[in-house]
This record gives structure tokens, sequence and C-alpha cells, in this order.
């Protein structure tokens, strides 16, 4: 038998219960008289004579035709467009870390008619050619030339000499790049350079750093022109537009970089500017200067890098039709032998010849300096292993006092985890020198580098047995 206590309970229980099936009846009772209100209009609209759907057919029809004005061509993969700050993926990951309130595309529909779905601030839209982005109108958007970066079949974990100056295969800045090495930061190439782009070039993914080796040009840009030489660093932010025409046959070193290209942090204050014992500061770096806009209509192409390959799109107005620019994004200079060594009475570390700092890696630029001053100082460097990062050496200029055999232009790559330093007879050689005249720029980058096919064809297959000669 239940006592008072548990029927109270029971009883409050029931009351909640038919307070809850009242309430939900009043709710659903508005939804059920919709529903009947909107089955009998349907029951009596006829094609043509409802107005609000006669108004969505005619735009339907509009919107229709107006797509079919333009000539359209897409691949089935997401893609970059003009103005894209990152990719998603098929499932819609994004595939950096940009900010969620910049343009992304999310999808590519075909059909009759191919348009690109994208989302921009929340909201989401269909883009086709003859839409109006910030770079102007999109007349053509051209098929997309897919990059495969493939690798060597020689895994050998071992010390690498490459003689680059064999390769002569000449064209602009952008057909004449070979790739050499790569890994999931940086793509690294060798460029001869000896015609004029015929078109303009942006790359949407990565910056870029030429090192240029030999020759003089000038880089037009939307921010203005910069003029190049030898020894020069150009550093290229992703987005910016530019052409390059060389005044003569250009060699160049290239860095192609997922992640920003900056000073290093080593040397700046919390504000950004270099500190005083930077080994370069703000008055060694060369600005572009800014012409007159170019208000010009036609055809005119830009070829733009993305993740996957090369997308090129036909704009109807130039490019280079900026009135003014500010702010710290821009493409900028400087030269090699603008950057001041730090010596010491001993042997320095590799840090003091950073230059430029990346995501995954670091650019160092060996000078012309003094060797170390202490009496008993040995110039050459001692044996070591790079335990964090591999170690490639472009050779520009100059006698390398801890390497033989070693050519201008040859590329050294000594990967992470084995010790390397000078060659047999190289320290004795060292001993009572001042200085050395010796340009050459440092990559150490802390994943992997993969040789090219490409690559491995002007390999110094005997390189690796050089410590025992």
């Amino acid at each position: 038998m239940m006592g008072d206590r548990e029927k109270t309970l029971w009883f409050i229980i029931i009351m909640i219960s038919v307070c809850c099936i009242l309430i939900s009846g009043m709710e659903l009772y508005p939804i059920t008289k919709n529903w009947e209100s909107a089955v009998e209009r349907s029951q009596n609209t006829q094609i043509g004579a409802d107005k609000d759907l006669e108004n969505i057919i005619n735009f339907l029809e509009n919107r229709l035709q107006y797509r079919l004005d333009y000539e359209f061509n897409l691949e089935k993969q997401p893609m970059r467009l003009a103005n894209v700050i990152y990719l998603t993926d098929a499932a819609g990951y994004k595939l950096s870390n940009r900010k969620t309130s910049q343009l992304q595309v999310t999808h590519i529909i075909g059909g009759k008619i191919n348009y690109a779905g994208i989302e921009y601030r929340g909201k989401k839209y269909t883009v086709v050619e003859g839409d109006s982005i910030l770079n102007g109108v999109v007349k053509k958007i051209d098929s997309f030339v897919k990059i495969n970066n493939e690798t060597s079949n020689n895994k050998s974990h071992q010390a690498y000499h490459f003689k680059t100056k064999a390769l002569t295969n000449y064209g602009d800045a952008i057909k004449s790049r070979n790739l050499l090495l790569f890994n999931d930061d940086i793509n690294i190439y060798k460029l001869n350079i000896d015609v004029t782009m015929e078109y303009f070039y942006r790359n949407g993914h990565s910056d870029e750093l030429y090192y240029i080796q030999n020759g003089e040009g000038n880089l037009s840009t939307n921010f203005g022109d910069l003029n190049y030489k030898k020894g020069d660093y150009i550093i290229i932010p992703r987005g910016v537009i530019y052409k390059l025409t060389p005044k003569n046959k250009t060699t160049s070193f290239l860095i192609e970089s997922n992640g920003c290209i900056e000073t290093p942090e080593r040397y700046r204050n919390k504000f950004g500017q270099l500190l005083e014992h930077s080994p370069y500061c703000e008055r060694d770096i060369r600005l572009p200067i800014l012409n007159n806009p170019i208000s010009q209509e036609g055809n005119f192409k830009v070829k733009v890098r993305v993740i996957e390959g090369i997308q090129t799109y036909t704009y109807a107005h130039n490019p280079f039709d900026l009135v003014g620019w500010d702010g710290c994004f821009y493409p900028w200079i400087l030269n090699i032998n603008d950057f001041e060594p730090i010596t010491g009475s001993i042997h320095q570390p590799p840090p003091v010849h950073q230059t430029f700092q990346g995501d995954g890696f670091v650019v160092c630029s060996f000078v012309s300096r003094l060797f170390d001053y202490h009496p008993d100082a040995i110039p050459a460097p001692y044996p070591h292993s790079n335990i964090d990062s591999d170690e490639l050496i472009y050779y520009s200029k100059g006698n390398f006092m801890s390497r033989k055999g070693i050519k201008t232009e040859s590329i050294t790559l000594h990967p992470m985890g084995l010790p390397h330093g000078p060659q047999p007879g190289k320290y004795e050689d060292s001993i009572g020198k001042k200085k050395t005249e010796e340009l050459a720029v440092m990559v150490d980058t802390f994943k992997t580098l993969h040789p090219t096919s490409f690559m491995i064809k002007n390999e110094d297959k005997e390189y690796y047995k050089s410590w025992i000669k």
C-alpha cells in the first residue's frame, strides 16, 4: 500500500504530464491549421496564376539566360579564383589557417551550366566568368594545369652534390623553373631567364624568394617597379601580381614557401623594427616605385599558382591599374652584399648568418668576412651534425675553404643526423688565412628535403665518399 507521501508524488507527476500534453497540443494546433491552409492553396494553384511562383520562374529563367552568355570551364576539384585566400577539400575542410571571414571556394557544380560556389563572410554566392571581383572582371577561365612534384627513386640518406650550372634550358621566369628539391614547406628551383613574360603571374599559395646569381632586369608589380641586379634577394609575398623582364640573361635560385618569408625574429623588436645588432637594417631594403595607373582594356592573361598547379585567367582590364597603396605587404629587395657579417675571435655558429625565416626553414647568407682572429683559432668550421634540419648550400661566388670540388652554382645537401665538416686537408689549408671572399646561400629545413629525379641526373655520384680521400 502507498503512503500519503507516495500518493502525493504520483499525483504531481500525473498533473505535470497532463500540462505538457496540453501545451504541446496548443503549439501543434497552428502548425496543423497552416498545413491544412497550404494544402488547400496548393490544390487551387495553377502554374502561371500564382504571382509568387511566376516571379520565381521569371527570375530563374533570366538567371539561366545570363549564365549561358559565358564560356566556362572548371575542374571538378575545388580551385582558387583570383581573390581566393584559401581552399577547402571535397569534404569542406579548410586547407589552411586563414581567417574564416575570407573568400573560399566551397564546391564546383557541373552540367549544362558550370559555376563555382563561394562563401564570403558567411554568405554563399555563385561565380562565373563575367562576374566582378577585386581585380576587375573575369573574361575567361582557361583549363587548369596540374603540377606534380615527382621525387627521385633514390631514397638513400646521404650527402649530395648537385651541379646546377649544367642546367642550360632558358625561358621566362615561370617556364624556365627547374624543380630541384621540395618538402611540405618549400619548393627549391633553379632558373635561367632570357625572355620577358608574355603574361602576368600571381602566386596565390606561396611567398617567393629569388636570389639573383647573374643578370639584371626589372620586376614590374601592381605595387610598382623594382630593378634587380646580381646578388639581390627579391621577396614577393603571395598575391602580388608581377611580370619579370630581364635586361640580359638572368640566373636565379628560387625558394617557394608555403609560409610567409620574413626578417628573422631574433633581430626584431616587439614593434617589428630591426634592432641595432641586426646584420642589415631598413635602409638596406629597396621598395617598389609606384607608376601611374594603367587604365587599359583588352585581354590580359594572369597565371595564378595554386596548391596543385596553375590556373590562367583573362581579365578585361590591365591589373597594373593601382592608383596607390598603403601598409606593410609589398615586394622588396635586399642585396646579399648589404648583409653585414657578424664575426668573432673564434668560429661563430650558423645562426649569425641568418637572413630570413619562414615556416619550417631559415635562409642564411655566407658573405665576404674576416676569419676567426684568436691566435690559436682554426678558421675551418668544426665537424658537426644537423640534428634538427637538412642543410642545403647554394655556392654563388669565390673559393670555399671547407669543400673540395665545389664549383659556382653547385648545391650541396647534408641531411639531418649525418656528421659532416671540412674535407681532408681543408683544416690545414685554412690555418693562417685572414678572410674569405665567398658568397653562398644556405637553406636549413626542419623537414626532410626530397631531390627530384631531374636533380639526381645532375648529381656528383662520388661526393659522399669525399671525406675519405
